[in-house]
């Protein structure tokens, strides 16, 4: 079960994300822990105005009723649930991680560097299906690790372009 949450910043802005342990996502933004968005660490959490439950199994099942002939799930961190979701609906769900595997294994890929967030690095969705393939992967130290997945959170999920200079500290 995942939730979509809804807090107010100082200074009136509404920030929303997603989490499967609620209470520790809220702990991490509130205390400024590794891992809080770059916004809520500079405009801190006043108040939680919505919290709302998640049954990927129900949404997905909701999908195909409307016609969906196949789910797609173009989030890799939402790809936590695939397994669940494939159990619940008749039609396909492919996987952009074992696409992504299989792909770099007919080009005769040996080692990936993945480039993502913290939480799908943390997930090990990838490492686990390039191991199945008999690939080897490389990600990045801590420090450029936070560094991606802070471009990634504050820059390009927030609608504001990348600082190209770190990223290309981290590759």
């Amino acid at each position: 079960m995942a939730f979509v949450y809804m807090v107010r910043c100082v200074g009136g802005a509404i920030y929303t994300g997603m989490a499967l342990d609620i209470g520790a996502r809220l702990c991490t933004h509130i205390e400024k822990k590794p891992g809080a968005a770059k916004y809520t660490r500079a405009h801190p959490i006043e108040e939680l105005l919505a919290l709302f439950e998640t049954e990927s199994a129900r949404d997905a099942k909701r999908l195909e009723a409307y016609g969906a002939d196949a789910i797609v799930i173009p989030c890799n961190t939402a790809h936590y649930f695939i397994d669940e979701v494939r159990r619940s609906v008749s039609v396909p769900v492919p996987s952009i991680i074992e696409e992504t595997a299989a792909h770099l294994r007919r080009a005769g890929v040996k080692k990936a560097g993945i480039l993502a967030t913290v939480g799908t690095v943390s997930s090990g969705s990838y490492q686990e299906q390039l191991q199945k393939l008999g690939l080897d992967f490389a990600v990045p130290d801590s420090v450029h690790q936070q560094y991606l997945h802070e471009l990634i959170y504050d820059d390009v999920k927030s609608g504001r372009d990348p600082d190209l200079e770190k990223f290309y500290k981290i590759v």
